[in-house]
């Protein structure tokens, strides 16, 4: 699939083409979850992928509507009936082929052929068959006071004698594949004679040649965007793919339907303005609060916005090390506002450290805490506040430490001087504090620790470490770990912790190629260091 966005501008949009050109650039052209059709300005979200808010029955076959569960509810009760799990029972009782699992009401014809093996011709509805064949199954169930089983169902479509077909009617809708199962008045298929009520109800003398013209014609799945303007299509488009390919959550297209004709009507041309202020836009919930952030965040990109010289800085906008946070951490998080580090030197510090570093996030929240804590002690204790690189001494690195001692306490204080420490030594490397007097420098007397450890102290076993006696007789034991049926992988998880070392987190994501042998013969275990910020070793 390609997506395409076409050239052509509306009126008095020239000013915002580099920026309609810049999101086109960014669009995905492998997007596996809708088609976009730059000729009717249509956007088809595929109705069976996991993205969407429409979703099928996973029994094999089955098509009826299933958007908040796996399974739709005949299927549940059969299985109940059945006395199995369902998931069991839709892999042994498929309706139909694998290959043809891809289908939705209203498009199959009814599973029902007379003597001569002519097919009838009307849709599908309940069990594969038609409205009236499925009444008259019912009704010779009843008669023999028999129960709607799925054998007697396959039964019944196997004999054909005596039944009567009808013929096929397709909806005359160009792009609909449905079949009418009973003679609508308007001659359109049941979908789209309530899709014409709708319709005539914003506009009564609408005639059905002109509903079948008009852009509203659309399936379930289905959304028209050829009625925005630009860039607010484009942006539209963006926003769209970017959510369904960062796995956020569902595109609601029952939602996204009546704010697409709102802002249409309205004739709004900035989907980030339409966001923030538009009413309906907070029925969209997930895809406005992920557009804004994706709308605010290309901005900057397509404003050449440097998050290491501005301002404000953007941690997502920055490419930091990695750890096991929440999906997306690109798009989420307060910007530091470095305009709190009064002193510029001290603010020159903190870019040069950021910038060489690239620390996780919480690395660089707690050295951006630091360092204003630092200035505001420079700025109460000198009548400069501090912007003197020149007059700094060894009283005031000693009045910084004695805050950092108050600020925070003694679990969290040796992870401070950490970051201040290596901040001040990348100063001094790369020449930003040139101008600061050596005196200016670590204070090592408060590193020192405050207590002596005692003399048998070395001699007591932590107890963090499992102790040796313990870790011989699991190894020797490990064969009688029996809690059922995952008692292979806990063996397994547990011969690896003790004869590698490894932490549990790094064996738990442990991949299926985890094994490597080196030239030698030997076997080497490859993992990934989530400590050292998801280095693999």
């Amino acid at each position: 699939m390609t997506l395409i966005v076409e050239t052509a501008e509306a009126p008095g949009s020239q000013s915002g083409s580099g920026w309609r050109d810049f999101l086109a650039g960014m669009l995905n052209e492998e997007w596996v979850v809708g088609a976009w059709d730059a000729a009717t300005g249509i956007l088809t979200v595929d109705p069976f992928n996991e993205l969407n808010d429409f979703r099928a029955c996973r029994r094999p076959g089955c098509a009826n509507p299933a958007s908040r569960v796996d399974y739709c509810p005949p299927c549940q009760r059969r299985a109940r009936h059945a006395g199995v799990s369902v998931e069991e029972y839709a892999r042994t009782h498929p309706k139909v082929s694998l290959d043809a699992r891809r289908t939705t009401r209203g498009f199959e014809l009814c599973g029902i052929s007379d003597e001569a093996g002519v097919r009838c011709g009307r849709a599908m509805t309940t069990r594969g068959l038609c409205p009236t064949h499925y009444d008259l199954f019912a009704k010779r169930c009843k008669q023999s006071d028999a129960a709607l089983t799925d054998h007697r169902l396959e039964a019944f479509v196997a004999d054909r004698v005596g039944k009567v077909v009808f013929p096929s009617v397709p909806c005359p809708i160009a792009s609909c594949g449905r079949i009418l199962s009973h003679s609508i008045s308007s001659g359109l298929c049941d979908y789209h004679d309530s899709g014409l009520r709708a319709a005539r109800r914003k506009q009564p003398a609408l005639t059905v040649e002109d509903f079948m013209g008009s852009n509203v014609v659309l399936e379930r799945h289905q959304l028209a965007l050829g009625s925005l303007s630009e860039p607010l299509r484009t942006e539209l488009l963006f926003v769209i793919q970017q959510y369904a390919d960062r796995g956020v959550g569902r595109v609601m297209i029952s939602k996204l339907r009546p704010f697409i004709n709102d802002v249409a009507a309205d004739r709004h041309t900035d989907l980030l303005e339409c966001f923030r202020s538009h009413e309906h836009s907070v029925r969209l919930k997930g895809l406005r609060a992920v557009g804004i952030l994706l709308l605010e965040k290309a901005h900057r990109q397509f404003e050449g916005y440097d998050s290491l010289r501005g301002d404000l800085i953007f941690l997502q906008d920055l490419p930091l090390r990695e750890t096991q946070s929440a999906r997306n951490p690109d798009l989420g998080g307060t910007p530091l506002d470095i305009r709190k580090l009064t002193q510029p030197w001290l603010a020159d510090a903190f870019r040069t450290w950021l910038g060489a570093t690239l620390e996780p996030r919480g690395a660089v929240r707690k050295c951006f805490d630091v360092c204003a804590e630092a200035s505001q002690v420079m700025a109460a204790r000198r009548s400069d506040a501090g912007t003197d690189p020149t007059r700094l001494s060894y009283e005031d690195m000693a009045a910084i430490i004695a805050r950092f001692e108050q600020r925070w306490s003694a679990q969290g204080i040796k992870f401070t001087y950490s970051v201040w420490w290596e901040l001040c030594r990348l100063a001094r490397r790369f020449g930003v504090w040139d101008e600061i007097p050596e005196s200016f420098a670590q204070n090592y007397a408060a590193q020192k620790r405050r207590t002596l450890r005692g003399k048998g102290d070395q001699k007591v076993e932590s107890d963090r470490v499992t102790p040796a006696a313990v870790v011989a007789h699991l190894r020797s034991h490990t064969d009688q770990l029996d809690i059922g049926r995952p008692s292979d992988m806990y063996r397994c998880v547990l011969e690896l912790l003790m004869e590698t070392g490894r932490r549990p987190a790094e064996i738990a994501t442990l991949r299926t190629d985890c094994l490597v042998q080196d030239r030698h013969g030997g076997w080497l275990l490859r993992y990934t260091a989530h400590k050292t910020g998801g280095a693999t070793k």
